[in-house]
């Protein structure tokens, strides 16, 4: 069944437009400075006109306070049979974007698309021009508040709407049916929601982007090229007079912004295209190029749009080609810890009860203490389970044995020789702290001087300790000494923190063979090489990782709590090294 496609456009209110004709996914450089509209922007004999509506909507459980407009325009082909594609438009309904669709859709050239432009919020004040104006805090911040302000709050609204021949509104549900277009800080916005939201909005178009310092746009180019590649259409727009030096000079330069934007894209396998023009911060040249725009962003449709292999080597290195991430399935509560036996089963503890996971089955574990908040298996296959209570080590039977230490580790480690490595959190009484809780019982203080530890995790050749802070962007490493104690801590591993926090919120660590650190993040998997650099971010189902760990027979399968508490399982083409293993000679670190 032929579906409809509803088109969301953010667009830079305001804009002059004029006319040009440019090639797209080839560097081209327009003039921008022709008047006259070509024939597609314009309206044609024989081509029937949609319809417009409007309304307002109130406070938002996203910006609360804040008042906005809401314009959709319906083209005459809709039916309510057919759902509709999504595309949205920020600042409002601009490019000429209702005339466009109504001939490229009587050509064939484009489906029945909806149009949906969304206008910045304020929040009333006292005084008529005091407002707090939420355009440069919904549209430049890159997190997903938008998205689901979107998603959750304005296509629910415009559902609820009909059209003057009283036909209901329906609008697909299909990534591969939306797309998002917007100018200037809509530019970056609707690059956002794609970026956050790949399994809702897969096409998009930015025009004279601000993908520069306003609220961290800057980190886009970065973060593209470490982050497995989404499955997501790209048309960027811009002008080598691009710059707003005497306005907002000190957050970057646009049109530098938009290049290395490009190169990142493109580096990273992206569908993306691009037209360079000669002029400066408007939407003329946008609006002139609008349906080539169009074309490209819809061209095969319905084809879905699917994610294009990196040229990030780590993402090569580590990941098996066509494999995905799968949910386990089973009636565990939130997932919330997780550790693997030599025999490459997997533990899981939802708080409530400990679950042993592997390839074929999921099961509760005969455990008699409640499930923990950290897990750790040793060489023994014995599991030890931190709770408020203390660390706790179990028989193979799930018989408590031993208590190893009166402490709340938020996370620890077992070592091949039965020692641990354990966290301990920050309280009134003192700071954060590292213990080692040797096979004899002894133990020993390592450093009282952490701020909130969060993650642990040993090097394969069993030379190096790695220890997150869950308030921190940066870890620490140490060097083991001969006797399991530690040496030269250094402030040494940074992970990213995107550009909407202060923080990567670490919750858990494991190594592979190659000695790579996977780091369980709100940004996804990130991980490390042995020189302390975020090579790749692998996102995760449910977003922020809670706990990760390799397990199945050949340590495989990465498995990740995801922040929903689902559990979810993903083929490697790398294996892990797990703490309890026997030491693994590692090749040369490369100096650089």
């Amino acid at each position: 069944m032929r579906k409809l496609c509803l088109l969301i456009c953010f667009l830079f209110a305001g804009w002059d437009c004029a006319n040009c004709n440019a090639s797209a996914q080839q560097m081209s450089v327009h003039r921008d400075d022709q008047p006259a509209l070509g024939q597609n922007s314009l309206r044609q004999p024989n081509v029937p006109e949609g319809e417009w509506l409007e309304f307002s909507l109130g406070s938002s459980r996203f910006y609360p306070g804040s008042l906005r407009r809401v314009e959709v325009y319906i083209p005459a082909q809709y039916r309510a049979e057919h759902p509709a594609c999504v595309m949205i438009m920020f600042d409002g309904i601009g490019f000429e974007a209702p005339v466009v669709v109504d001939n490229l859709i009587h050509r064939g050239e484009m489906p029945v698309t909806v149009v949906i432009g969304i206008r910045h919020g304020t929040t009333p004040a006292p005084l008529e021009n005091a407002g707090r104006h939420d355009r440069s805090l919904g549209y430049d911040t890159l997190n997903g508040d938008m998205a689901r302000f979107i998603l959750e709050e304005v296509l629910p609204e415009v559902e609820r709407r009909r059209t003057v021949a009283g036909l209901p509104i329906v609008l697909s549900r299909d990534p591969n049916d939306r797309a998002a277009v917007g100018g200037s800080s809509g530019g970056i916005a609707a690059f956002t929601l794609a970026w956050e939201r790949p399994d809702a909005f897969r096409r998009v178009f930015s025009a004279v982007g601000s993908f520069v310092d306003l609220r961290g746009g800057d980190v886009y180019p970065s973060l593209i090229r470490k982050t497995e590649p989404k499955p997501i259409r790209v048309f960027l727009q811009d002008g080598t007079n691009d710059n707003l030096d005497t306005l907002l000079g000190e957050m970057g330069q646009w049109h530098l912004s938009n290049v290395m934007m490009l190169s990142a894209l493109e580096f990273a396998g992206y569908d993306v295209a691009h037209v360079w023009g000669d002029g400066g911060h408007s939407g003329r040249h946008a609006t002139n190029i609008f349906p080539e725009v169009m074309r490209f962003l819809w061209r095969d449709y319905p084809m879905p749009i699917e994610a294009r292999p990196s040229r990030n080597v780590a993402l090569g290195e580590i990941l098996a080609p066509d494999e995905a991430w799968e949910m386990v399935q089973g009636d565990y509560g939130a997932a919330v810890a997780l550790a693997v036996a030599p025999s490459g089963d997997l533990a899981m503890s939802d708080g409530a009860s400990i679950w042993r996971v592997s390839q074929t089955d999921l099961r509760r574990e005969p455990m008699s203490a409640r499930g923990g908040h950290a897990l750790a298996y040793g060489s023994d296959s014995r599991l030890s389970v931190a709770s408020a209570g203390g660390l706790t080590r179990y028989d193979v039977s799930g018989s408590p044995r031993e208590d190893l230490a009166r402490i709340a580790a938020t996370r620890f480690v077992v070592t091949a020789e039965g020692d641990a490595y354990a966290l301990e959190p920050r309280t009134r009484d003192h700071s954060g702290r590292l213990w080692l809780l040797r096979a004899s019982g002894v133990r020993v203080l390592l450093d009282d001087e952490l701020d909130d530890p969060s993650a642990i995790a040993i090097s394969p050749d069993g030379f190096w300790l790695a220890v997150a802070q869950r308030h921190s962007p940066w870890g620490y490493n140490y060097a083991i000494t001969p006797d399991g104690g530690v040496a030269h801590r250094m402030r040494f591993y940074l992970f990213d923190i995107g550009g909407d926090g202060e923080n990567a919120s670490v919750t858990d660590m494991a190594m592979d063979r190659f000695g790579y650190l996977y780091a369980a993040t709100r940004l996804g998997v990130q991980v490390l090489d042995r020189n302390g650099r975020t090579r790749a971010i692998i996102p995760a189902p449910g977003g922020v990782v809670r706990a990760l760990s390799f397990a199945d027979a050949d340590f495989g399968s990465l498995y990740v709590a995801g922040g929903d508490g689902r559990l979810y399982r993903r083929r490697m083409r790398t294996r892990g090294a797990p703490a309890w293993h026997e030491a693994i000679e590692l090749p040369e670190n490369p100096w650089w």
